[in-house]
């Protein structure tokens, strides 16, 4: 078969980057040292009777291939190379646990071992991983010293498996993630990693999980955990903890999103996310086994959508933080493509307009009605950061035709179904009845969604208690709402604070001013009851008992966060506004769903994704036949 695609030919350039500036590639050979083994793929083990066994995927040869094709290469001209140094103990300790480095240390010394699954530490492999943490170390440093923009290195093993105190998927150092700690120990503030290898960089997350200097995103296909040294599923659901709750955002691709798939992805949410945490470094970890001929990986990148990619991550650099990147070599199976596909990515990180190269093997097309229906797929991405930083994007679930991701300017995200999983940081609320969830103002505990019925049952209002008497809730503030154009918009009125011309004693209306803008008000808690009873929303409830309710608006399977972050999250909406109330899409029950989970459930119909909406479309039937919940 013949097509001018699959030619290997050298194209002309169109000239040097516009800014003249050279990519600085750090590297060293004492890294091909590392030799793990052959077997069938990457087990090591010998069935008997093949008479050819593999060579370990992550082998000496894939890297002399990179180095060959940057040193002779049409790039060579653009690229000044620097040596690299092995890491000293001290800087290992500022990412990995002392336990896990004597662990290491110890496995040299026998000689020989299996870490886990397809990582075996052989003769030369601890040499070589010393090599390559301190060999980005060192490019980090060419950065953090203002040598130079854009550092490469070229580093073998890979790293961003491994964590604070374990190997896994052919990593011992986290080589990216120890780069990250020197940034912030040198007086970065806020440092993003963009990991595109095809699998999910959870050492790298695992690292930083508990920090917002650090906004960790991961494109990886959908693989799940692989076992004891890789317990992270990589799932939508891993978002961080304590201070680090929203500081990692995993999006996890169907199989073959090829080039269309994974620029769509990096537009539509990385390029937003480092908008909004706007951070003073980029560290972009690489890994070309996501590349349509990897035996690693199904996700059909070609050399067009790597340096699609480079493009991206240069401008978000050039935007973001003076044109500061530091790119770290992960993983990359094919012998020869992963070459290719590397250069492409430097290309495009360069701001190359012309290919250097021309791609030997991406001669077939991409599938665009199979891209389609991955757009159109839920692909369900569920997580960025939280409000108190900065504003959330929106997963929005459109038509199956053209809903692949799509963001929405306003400050939360949506979630397609809430999971059924125990709260963090409250028990199942077990006693509460069957039909009502009201209680007594004693029982009141800063953290609690609560709500008061209004009109005689037609529908609730919801708020947020935050201690000291003080509810923090959604409104219809002047100007900003959208109405439904029938008797509801008047029924609607009592949900505001008091609006009279009489101060209230307690709270001397300080909603009012809020109301007049962006709807978020702080009331009193007998202003917000506006003379109803006092109920409670309950958070992960038994299925059953979210079946037998009757009435929308009062339970969720979904897990509430700890109170201390709902009541965070409350007060920066009443600092920083919500979004434009709408009854059916935007309402005081979605505010509220919101502080408690930092979530909110997707539009499934017509009314909209809460019960608030429900209640008010059947409250005018429901409420004389039932009890409210």
């Amino acid at each position: 078969m013949e097509s001018s695609a699959s030619s290997s030919a050298v194209v002309a350039a169109e000239g040097a980057p516009a800014t003249g500036e050279k990519m600085a590639v750090f590297w060293h050979e004492g890294m091909l040292a590392h030799d793990a083994g052959r077997g069938v793929f990457d087990s090591g083990r010998d069935p008997g009777f093949l008479d050819v066994l593999d060579q370990h995927p992550e082998n000496a040869d894939r890297v002399r291939n990179m180095v060959s094709i940057l040193r002779r290469g049409p790039m060579a001209r653009f690229l000044s190379w620097h040596s690299g140094r092995p890491a000293h103990a001290a800087e290992l300790l500022s990412f990995h646990s002392a336990e896990y480095i004597e662990e290491l240390v110890q496995a040299n010394a026998s000689g020989a071992k299996k870490l886990c699954e397809g990582t075996f530490l052989n003769p030369g492999s601890w040499g070589a991983a010393l090599l390559a943490a301190g060999t980005t170390l060192s490019a980090m440093k060419h950065i953090l010293d203002g040598h130079g923009k854009i550092a490469y290195a070229l580093v073998r093993p890979p790293g961003h498996h491994a964590q604070p105190d374990r190997a896994d998927g052919y990593c011992f150092l986290n080589n990216a993630g120890l780069a990250v700690k020197l940034a912030l120990d040198s007086g970065r503030r806020k440092v993003a990693v963009v990991d595109i290898d095809v699998h999910y960089g959870n050492g790298t997350a695992e690292g930083f999980y508990h920090t917002d200097s650090v906004l960790t995103i991961s494109l990886h296909m959908k693989h799940g955990s692989w076992g004891p040294s890789h317990p992270q599923s990589g799932s939508v659901d891993e978002i961080g903890e304590g201070r680090g709750l929203g500081y990692n955002l995993n999006i996890p691709l169907p199989n073959g999103s090829g080039d269309a798939g994974y620029e769509y992805a990096m537009n539509e949410l990385v390029v937003p996310a480092i908008e909004k945490f706007r951070p003073e470094l980029l560290v972009f970890v690489v890994g070309q086994d996501s590349s349509a001929f990897d035996p690693n990986g199904r996700q059909c990148l070609t050399m067009d959508g790597y340096k699609k990619i480079g493009q991206i991550m240069r401008g978000m650099a050039d935007q973001h933080n003076n044109g500061q990147i530091l790119i770290v070599q992960e993983g990359g199976y094919h012998i020869s493509y992963s070459a290719y596909c590397l250069h492409a990515t430097l290309e495009g990180v360069l701001n190359l307009q012309a290919p250097l190269l021309d791609d030997p093997v991406a001669y077939y097309p991409e599938d665009e009605k199979y891209t389609m229906k991955l757009r159109g797929s839920d692909i369900g991405v569920s997580s960025i950061l939280r409000p108190s930083a900065l504003p959330f994007p929106v997963l929005h679930s459109k038509t199956q035709e053209d809903a692949f991701f799509c963001f929405r300017p306003f400050p939360f995200v949506l979630r397609l179904l809430p999971s059924a999983a125990a709260p963090t940081g409250r028990s199942p609320p077990s006693a509460m009845g069957l039909l009502s969830n009201r209680i007594g103002k004693e029982n009141l505990k800063a953290g609690d969604h609560i709500y008061s019925w209004r009109a005689a049952w037609v529908y609730a209002h919801h708020g947020i208690y935050v201690g000291d008497d003080k509810v923090i809730h959604f409104t219809r503030g002047r100007g900003q709402e959208v109405g439904t154009g029938t008797f509801i918009d008047l029924l609607l009125a009592s949900s505001g604070p008091n609006r009279n011309n009489t101060p209230c004693s307690i709270c001397n209306n300080e909603g009012a001013t809020n109301m007049e803008t962006n709807g978020v008000v702080s009331s009193c808690l007998n202003c917000f009851l506006a003379g109803g009873a006092l109920y409670r929303f309950e958070y992960a409830v038994n299925p059953a008992l979210f079946l037998a309710k009757a009435r929308g608006g009062t339970c969720t399977l979904a897990p509430t966060d700890p109170d201390e972050v709902v009541v965070h999250r409350a007060n920066h909406l009443l600092s920083n506004g919500f979004r434009c109330y709408n009854l059916f899409k935007s309402n005081c029950e979605d505010f509220a769903i919101y502080c408690k989970t930092g979530l909110l459930v997707a539009e499934q119909g017509v009314v909209g994704q809460s019960g608030q909406a429900i209640s008010i479309i059947g409250g005018p039937l429901a409420a004389g036949c039932i009890v409210p919940a």
